[in-house]
């Protein structure tokens, strides 16, 4: 089944969606990235090279700094597209978010129509980055401190790929 967005012309053709309702953390240095976030890499298959894949991604974190930031990555290289303008050493970010304090998660959402242009599997994956003046540990559906039962969060993110065909 198809259905189609914006009258004739483009269908969506195909839907891929993972949830992580699971923590993950990362000890990040200023300036650098975590791996890829584990269980949040989704996979999909293009029925067309000609066909664009929009990517979904709706994640909730925290730091024991005060921000944290994600960039997107197609098979392992970030999608710079998705990203900032180049300026010096600058990290290239896809989206931030700021920690609101201690028990706090923040959500950070963006969305990319990304033209892989082949007909191979394809991996997305979100990595976390830190950009204050000392090394961060940054988690994904928890806060930093997740000790507190009382007024600590946990929540889930999710990335969903929808492949469009443009007929």
């Amino acid at each position: 089944m198809s259905v189609s967005l914006y009258g004739s012309g483009q269908t969506v053709v195909q839907v891929v969606s993972v949830t992580l309702n699971t923590t993950f953390s990362a000890s990040v240095a200023t300036g650098g990235q975590s791996g890829d976030v584990t269980g949040l890499t989704p996979s999909i298959t293009p029925l067309s090279s000609s066909n664009k894949i929009l990517v979904m991604v709706n994640l909730t974190g925290g730091t024991n700094g005060g921000i944290y930031n994600f960039a997107l990555f197609r098979n392992g290289s970030q999608l710079t597209a998705a990203s900032g303008a180049s300026a010096g050493s600058r990290l290239l970010i896809t989206s931030s978010a700021a920690s609101g304090g201690t028990g706090s998660e923040e959500g950070a959402s963006f969305n990319y129509l990304d033209s892989p242009a082949t007909t191979s599997t394809v991996t997305y994956s979100v990595r976390l980055g830190a950009d204050t003046g000392a090394t961060q540990t940054l988690y994904i559906n928890r806060s930093n401190d997740d000790g507190n039962a009382g007024y600590a969060n946990r929540g889930a993110s999710t990335i969903t790929l929808m492949e469009i065909a443009y007929v």
